[in-house]
Order: C-alpha cells, then structure tokens, then sequence
C-alpha cells in the first residue's frame, strides 16, 4: 500500500512539474505577444495623433480660404452696388446717357 503511495506521489510531481513547464512557457509566449500588440498599438496611437494634427492642418486651411472667397464675394458685390448707384446718379443728372 505504502509503495502505491510512493508511486502515485512520483507520478502526481511529476505531471505538477510538467504542467508547470507547460505553463511558465505559455506565459512566456504570451508576455512576448502582449509586448509586440503593446509596439503595434503605441505606433497606430502615433499615426492617429498625425492625422488629427494634419486634420485639424486642412479644416484650419480650408476655414481660410472660405473666409477669403467670403470676402472676395462681399467686395465684388460693393462695387456692383457701387456701380449701379454712381450709374442711376450719372443717369439722373444727365439724362442722355
């Protein structure tokens, strides 16, 4: 009885001791894993923060150039009403042109 004992003692340490070879290593892969998706998510962050920057470059771009097609429009309509107003005071004075 003694000696079954002995046996399933040796046979119990021995799977423990496998199952924690087993464990250390799948623990290994697994930090080296979470360390490459750790690079690959700090590197896409990086890239993210670019275009945002970049982003933010074309809308402030782009906020500028409407302004100066706004101010464009609005001179140009000045001096339509500029035109006619000088035009009809023209006319009123001298009725032949």
């Amino acid at each position: 009885m003694l000696f079954i004992f002995a046996v399933a003692l040796v046979v119990n340490f021995y799977n423990d001791n496998n199952a924690m070879k087993r464990d250390v290593e799948a623990n290994k892969h697994n930090e080296e894993w979470e360390c490459g998706l750790m690079f690959r998510i700090a590197n896409l962050e990086s890239k993210v923060d670019s275009v945002n920057a970049k982003t933010i470059q074309v809308a402030k771009a782009t906020m500028y150039l409407d302004s100066c097609q706004v101010v464009k429009v609005n001179k140009a309509e000045r001096a339509e009403r500029r035109g006619r107003f000088v035009g009809g005071l023209l006319r009123g004075l001298i009725p032949g042109l």
